[in-house]
């Protein structure tokens, strides 16, 4: 599979453009990063080309060099560098060059936390951490979308008839996209144990695995565009949601009280499912929710409808 993953990945045609793609790229995946920084060092200031601050990790600052020369890079240069990194305390240096480096370049930065990367290679080596960091944002975009897709776990004996006339279409609008992000936490959010063993590359193979297992379904066939389309489509609903539910507190939410709207609400969920539902006691409901048997046809169905329309 082709990956994508980032808001530049194409390479860059002049030294400014690689300085503002790397920083885009590092933004993207969970950093605070910024172009011509100036950093205070033993021997006095300095001005970096990217200084990036990680945001969820045990990593420490990261500061890349950009080298858009028409020749490749020399150890004298690999040495500056490293002293720089060295003095700032920071964690790790990519030194991103066009033309490749230098076999004394190679040698020099071989033993030290200095990578030399050619543009491929960067992207090839912060993969991890998009994937790590758009996971985790759909996650949270989810977990929001979850909460709001149970009407156990609503105000909906507040928002009166009008209100869960509306709040039962959007629950069946989006009844696919909250069965898509289910899958997600167990396919691919799962997959990462700890930030720090993200080199293992255990993510990029479970989100790749993930988007593979939709392509016959997705007009998008890349993790990026798979991840873009649920974050964009997860705060479209989370707002629609919103408009229902203003000015409610979703923590009022007694049990006995929406409980008795629960079992309609329930059939916008899963219609099909509704008739049976009744089999069960209230208690019972939610979980109900999430035993859909044709889950997967319904999401198939619901993808080809949402990709042909957004």
């Amino acid at each position: 599979m082709v990956f994508q993953g980032f808001p530049v990945s194409d390479p860059p045609e002049n030294w400014k453009e690689m300085e503002k793609s790397v920083a885009q790229i590092l933004s993207a995946s969970g950093m605070d990063a910024e172009i011509q920084k100036t950093i205070n060092l033993a021997r006095g200031a300095v001005t970096v080309d990217v200084y990036a601050q990680p945001k969820k990790s045990l990593y420490g600052p990261i500061i890349c060099e950009c080298k858009y020369w028409n020749t490749a890079v020399p150890q004298e240069k690999v040495f500056a560098f490293s002293r720089v990194v060295g003095d700032s305390g920071a964690s790790l240096g990519l030194l991103i060059s066009r033309f490749g480096f230098q076999e004394g370049a190679i040698n020099a930065a071989r033993y030290s936390n200095i990578k030399l990367l050619s543009w491929p290679e960067f992207i090839e080596y912060i993969k991890p951490f998009w994937l790590c960091e758009t996971t985790r944002r759909c996650l949270g975009f989810g977990q929001i979308l979850l909460r709001y897709s149970d009407p156990l776990d609503v105000p909906t004996h507040l928002i009166g008839d009008q209100g869960r006339a509306e709040y039962k279409k959007l629950l069946s609008k989006y009844r696919g996209l909250v069965q898509l992000l289910s899958l997600l936490n167990i396919e691919v959010i799962s997959q990462v144990e700890y930030p720090a063993m993200l080199r293992d590359g255990d993510i990029v193979c479970a989100a790749d695995a993930f988007v593979s297992n939709y392509a016959d379904v997705l007009a998008a066939r890349t993790a990026d565009q798979l991840f873009t389309f649920l974050v964009d489509t997860c705060d479209q609903a989370i707002n629609e949601f919103d408009n229902v539910f203003n000015g409610f507190d979703l923590d009022d939410t007694p049990y006995e009280e929406v409980a008795k709207y629960a079992d309609d609400l329930i059939e916008a969920l899963f219609p099909e499912e509704h008739s049976s539902s009744r089999e069960y006691g209230e208690n019972e409901v939610s979980r109900i929710k999430f035993e859909h048997q044709n889950a997967t046809t319904d999401l198939i169905r619901w993808i080809r409808k949402t990709v042909r329309t957004t």
